[in-house]
């Protein structure tokens, strides 16, 4: 029956056989919007698992069309039900037992989460921001709110490689003939502090820091003592009875894995957020913490020497953000966390391959970030990693050094460049008194502002600052 169908399927949905489940779930149900005696409504059901089925197919926006249509299913089967009250009781408003039929929070949860892998921040935090008043106690919830004060804040690192970005280096010129001006600009770094108070909800870095306290505070201190204990045969681990689980509505509650990788991603948004505030001191604790992480992967690890090193030039201590900038210390940019080594999951793992294995039907999804990471390789990983470390030796004064990565950098950084690898370049030139080599770089990149190679440049706004941001 249709019970059984909707199991088989969640089932092959729970072992990652999301086309298989799509397939058993079979043609959408009728259009009837009434919920069951279970409190159940099937066309809310429906639409529901089918996002939930897109979203890890990595289609986001047919994900978010389903999840559409389940709000507007559950809308149509609430106002039915107050309808008909209204029709045999002459009562008013929704009946008492309709008030925890409805889906409407956990639908919205969906779908802001939905909208985020979208790219659409606005309309994630929307959906997130009225969820969040039911599911205050779910830590990946505020993180989620973050992710989206961040992402409209900045989509994308490579932001910095639009031609407009790039445009901002030179400003404009002034006068004519041999009296030509040119004006550089002061850099991209603005000022991001918004007005008003982050207790109003907004999509500000000052609501995301919010937020992302929020979230370390609902997370645990400790996570992995425990997770497992061990008896006295040292062969054999086994599951400690009170093992750490932390509520995360609507979902499942959170095991000391998940909680441990979950405080990684917020530690390094957190990080993030205190750089962008000019919060320094917040951001090297921040980044410190991080560093500690047992459960680190790969980019969170590269973006903790990166915030780390960024937090203490800013707080002038060079030298040691010189450390962190190591180009050798990038080895590893891939976006999963590591996987668990206890021979419990290895065994769990080969059976789990082996089964795989014997169902030829079964389309397992290949896993990896549900939103594109940039830098995407090791090359450009380290690139960008050499390009803040020549912005550390330009700013201690050691321009021969931040030449020499400079260089390097470009060569493997990928065009177009981004914008502050021009303002850094143009900077060396013209504080070591390469006039020419900078008039050729403005001549190559900028051509539309020097009609001729006679032009002189002076200062107007100021010698550009070496920007520490990463591209």
């Amino acid at each position: 029956n249709l019970s059984v169908l909707y199991l088989k399927s969640n089932f092959e949905y729970m072992r990652s056989n999301h086309r298989k489940a799509m397939k058993m779930m079979g043609i959408a149900p009728s259009s009837s919007t009434l919920f069951t005696e279970a409190g159940e409504c099937l066309p809310v059901m429906y639409h529901n698992n089918m996002g939930c089925i897109h979203f890890y197919l990595r289609k986001h926006h047919l994900g978010a069309f389903y999840f559409r249509k389940a709000i507007q299913e559950n809308e149509n089967a609430l106002r039915d039900i107050t309808r008909g009250a209204e029709h045999n009781k002459n009562l008013s408003g929704k009946p008492l037992h309709s008030i925890g039929m409805s889906r409407h929070y956990e639908l919205l949860y969906n779908m802001g989460i939905q909208m985020l892998h979208c790219g659409k921040p606005v309309a994630a935090f929307d959906c997130l921001v009225e969820a969040v008043q039911v599911f205050r106690t779910n830590p990946r919830l505020w993180l989620r709110l973050a992710e989206c004060c961040i992402m409209t804040n900045r989509e994308n690192n490579d932001d910095d490689r639009k031609l407009e970005k790039r445009l901002e280096v030179i400003q404009g010129s002034d006068g004519s003939g041999i009296h030509r001006k040119l004006r550089l600009g002061p850099g991209l770094r603005t000022d991001r502090v918004s007005p008003g108070t982050p207790a109003i909800p907004a999509s500000t870095y000052e609501f995301a820091a919010l937020c992302l306290r929020n979230a370390l505070m609902l997370l645990p201190e400790e996570t992995q003592k425990s997770d497992v204990t061990n008896s006295d045969d040292q062969d054999t681990i086994k599951p400690n009875p009170e093992s750490l689980l932390v509520p995360a509505p609507p979902g499942n509650p959170m095991k000391s894995i998940e909680v441990a990788n979950l405080r990684c991603s917020v530690l390094a948004a957190a990080a993030y957020v205190g750089i962008c505030l000019n919060d320094f001191t917040m951001a090297l604790q921040h980044a410190e913490n991080l560093l500690k992480q047992p459960r680190l992967s790969g980019a969170q690890r590269y973006l903790g020497h990166l915030y780390m090193a960024e937090a203490l030039v800013a707080l002038d201590k060079i030298a040691d953000g010189i450390q962190h900038l190591n180009p050798e210390l990038v080895t590893d940019i891939n976006t999963l966390p590591p996987e668990p080594k206890s021979d419990q999951d290895k065994n769990e793992k080969n059976e789990k391959t082996e089964k795989d294995k014997g169902d030829k039907d079964q389309e397992t999804e290949v896993k990896g970030s549900f939103y594109p990471w940039s830098p995407r390789d090791l090359t450009r990983a380290k690139a960008i990693m050499q390009y803040n470390l020549a912005t550390a030796h330009a700013i201690r004064g050691e321009y021969d050094k931040a030449m020499a990565n400079l260089v390097e950098s470009s060569n493997y950084m990928g065009t177009p460049l981004p914008a502050q690898m021009y303002f850094l370049k143009l900077y060396l030139d013209l504080i070591e008194g390469r006039r020419k080599l900078a008039q050729i770089v403005i001549k190559d990149h900028f051509g539309h502002v020097t009609p001729n190679r006679e032009n002189k440049m002076t200062y107007k706004s100021g010698t550009p600052r070496p920007d520490t941001s990463v591209p």
